[in-house]
């Protein structure tokens, strides 16, 4: 028999910026699906990639360095900053509806 005793667990802190950011993501996609279609759940899949992206790899994400348009980026971006882009970009509809509604009401 072999001896599990000396065997550790590992755990790992639950990050909460990536619970949070795919539960919204799934929120939308069920939406979209329910209420507009198939057609409009496959542009909300597409849509939340790239948020979902900055949020969940904001460490790596943030050493990226090259060309972008032509323009040379030579410095990296704060890991806080590309997380905080990607809340921004993936909370939009939330906060685009939030105008309409006031706008409107």
């Amino acid at each position: 028999m072999s001896d599990f005793s000396n065997m550790k667990i590992k755990y790992r802190a639950i990050d909460w910026n990536r619970v949070l950011s795919v539960l919204l993501a799934l929120t939308y996609i069920v939406l979209a699906f329910v209420f507009v279609g198939g057609e409009a759940g496959l542009r909300t899949i597409m849509f939340v990639i790239l948020p979902l992206g900055l949020i969940w790899f904001s460490e790596e994400m943030s050493r990226w360095s090259g060309t972008f348009n032509f323009q040379g980026l030579t410095a990296s971006t704060p890991a806080f900053m590309v997380k905080c882009g990607g809340w921004l970009l993936l909370l939009l509809p939330i906060i685009k509806v939030s105008i309409v509604y006031l706008i409107c009401r």
